[in-house]
């Protein structure tokens, strides 16, 4: 599989979020989309998902485009896990990832599904909170739950919206080597937005840097996250340094003021 986007133009009300973008991606990597708030990240995404209409281009799977009126056989093969998502109703957490078979649940869950749901859930290390209330969860816990309940749709694309801006680094840590590992094993094309450049850098094969609406940059970390771009990017001071592995870690330079708050 390969999905494609093409010269892709997004009109959300009075705003242009996006601005002839164009892209592939390919199985088994994890691609971040990076960038300011407000550059068209989220809306990109869900473009992708069918769920925001794009203005003008094209977008692809395979070669064949995407179209309103074969929505649902688009979607088919996508697992969609928007930012934000809550969970208001009583259910146990093996009952939320179950829900990510909705499609094929009928009156009774089959002993097949159910232990495909278990053997995920061991997979990503959250089999013993099987049969927890999902309000008694951390955040970081429910998030597990509901990356189990995308991937028990059998997806060939993963769009993650900022799966990881609201959890602390031990739980940030936990869910993008999952999604890394399941990337990886499933041959998946990944497509995550991420705000912590220093993250997409560890995690991501390639990155988008969108800027005013068009990709300022794409390719390797080590290549995008060039000093003058991200500060020029984000209006901020940044230092490029690097860890242990070589990855790229990119540190905002706090401003210095003089007692009478003039900026040096």
């Amino acid at each position: 599989m390969c999905l494609e986007i093409e010269n892709v133009t997004i009109i959300r009300g009075d705003q242009c979020t996006a601005k002839g973008i164009s892209a592939r991606f390919h199985p088994g990597k994890l691609y971040a989309i990076l960038g300011p708030n407000g550059t068209g990240k989220s809306s990109l995404l869900k473009a992708l998902f069918g769920e925001v209409p794009i203005a003008s281009g094209r977008i692809l799977q395979d070669g064949q485009p995407l179209m309103s009126r074969r929505l649902g056989h688009w979607r088919h093969s996508i697992g969609y896990m928007p930012q934000g998502t809550e969970l208001d109703a009583s259910l146990t957490v093996l009952e939320v990832v179950l829900l990510g078979q909705m499609d094929a649940l009928h009156m009774h869950v089959s002993d097949e599904q159910m232990y495909k749901a278990l053997r995920l859930m061991q997979r990503v290390g959250i089999a013993d909170l099987a049969h927890r209330d999902i309000q008694s969860l951390s955040g970081g816990q429910r998030q597990l739950a509901l990356f189990c309940q995308v991937l028990l749709r059998d997806p060939q694309v993963l769009l993650l919206d900022e799966p990881v801006s609201a959890l602390d680094m031990h739980h940030q840590l936990s869910l993008l080597n999952q999604v890394y590992r399941e990337t990886r094993d499933r041959n998946l094309i990944t497509i995550a937005v991420l705000h912590d450049l220093s993250l997409a850098a560890q995690f991501a094969d390639e990155v988008l840097l969108l800027g005013d609406g068009v990709i300022q940059a794409s390719g390797i970390p080590k290549a995008v996250f060039d000093p003058e771009v991200i500060g020029r990017l984000y209006d901020v001071q940044v230092e490029l340094l690097h860890d242990k592995a070589g990855a790229p870690v990119i540190r905002p330079v706090r401003p210095h003021y003089v007692d009478q708050g003039v900026l040096l």
